[in-house]
């Protein structure tokens, strides 16, 4: 049996499951999947320690910041010296929001070669990582979609998710779902739909639900529109539910998109998305279909928006979104074989 020790397996589950599925499908297939603690970790066993985001422990005081970065560097050399292979599934390139991106950008570029394996969520993310980081074009790697969230995210009525945020039912109503974030485009997306008017006969509404990222809470406290509907801070896993149940498509105008959990969590409630045009968003699209994932210009405009709109109103009916091709079957199956290229011991 294979022993992985996840960083992190299953104690983010109540904020992003990813991992928890990831790490349950993993063990139905005669693996042992454990929570990964940093500095235990320097003498416990395992085959494989597998990590997320490495990119995420650059934020905070800059005291806080050297502490994580000396014990990142203390983990590459346990690993190397215990021969330990480290998995990256790689969700970012870099951290959205560090405070010492210089760090940052030196401890991954040993990181990235320092790693034995590497999970890429699209084709999309594999070519960007590498051409960050050219010493992943030779470290193993293995390709597999997001999975979805259908098991764990339930779909909740349209009626009553409209009635829990005060949204008319007869309106069209754009949404988005997430960290309220400079780096996601909201700004833009708030300022398109103010001006949306303009190009449509009948309102439209915009529903914001999320914690607000502090530099964006000043922003927040002004938004005085008489269509736009908000649910600002932690949203329970209900309330995102009726946020996503409230809404007619999903707009994730984000500045820079790597993958999206976001974008498959909208679509596992049979929520169209809209995502700027690009590689990942052709990739979804392809697998998804048009009428499902729709693509947005850059920068996001009163009559992008318009046109969001009178395509999804001409969408055929269509009420549950086909994600076979997105189970976590298929997605540990990938992972799986990655190990087993790497692993020592009784994982070879």
């Amino acid at each position: 049996m294979i022993i992985v020790k996840s960083w992190p397996a299953r104690k983010n589950r109540n904020y992003n499951p990813f991992q928890y599925l990831l790490s349950e499908s993993l063990e139905s297939h005669d693996m042992r999947v454990e929570e990964f603690v940093p500095l235990r970790e320097l003498w416990q066993k395992a085959d494989v320690w597998h990590w997320h985001w490495p990119d995420g422990n650059f934020s905070g005081s800059l005291g806080q910041v050297l502490a994580h970065y000396l014990v990142l560097r203390m983990l590459l050399i346990s690993a190397r010296v215990r021969s330990i292979p480290i998995v990256w599934t790689v969700h970012n390139i870099r951290g959205h929001e560090s405070t010492t991106p210089n760090l940052e950008a030196r401890f991954m570029r040993k990181f990235s070669k320092s790693v034995s394996g590497v999970h890429y969520l699209s084709k999309y993310s594999k070519s960007r990582a590498e051409k960050e980081y050219p010493a992943l074009v030779e470290i193993p790697n293995i390709v597999t979609v997001h999975g979805h969230y259908r098991g764990v995210m339930k779909k909740q009525d349209r009626a009553r998710s409209r009635v829990y945020f005060n949204i008319p039912e007869e309106i069209f109503c754009f949404g988005f779902v997430g960290s309220i974030s400079p780096y996601k485009g909201i700004t833009e997306l708030y300022d398109a739909f103010f001006s949306i008017q303009q190009y449509e006969a009948s309102p439209s509404g915009l529903l914001l639900a999320g914690n607000v990222n502090p530099l964006l809470r000043n922003w927040v406290s002004g938004i005085s529109e008489k269509w736009v509907y908000t649910k600002f801070g932690l949203l329970t896993d209900q309330e995102v539910e009726f946020a996503l149940g409230a809404i007619d498509v999903l707009i994730l105008p984000y500045r820079e998109i790597l993958n999206s959990g976001t974008a498959l969590l909208g679509l596992s409630l049979d929520v169209p998305v809209a995502l700027p045009r690009g590689d990942l968003a052709r990739e979804l699209q392809d697998e998804i279909g048009v009428q499902n994932v729709l693509l947005l210009d850059q920068p996001l405009t009163p009559a992008g928006l318009a046109e969001v709109r009178k395509t999804v109103s001409s969408r055929s009916g269509q009420d549950h979104i086909n994600l076979e091709a997105f189970s976590w079957e298929g997605v540990a199956s990938g992972v799986r074989k990655l190990y087993a290229r790497v692993a020592r011991g009784n994982g070879e």
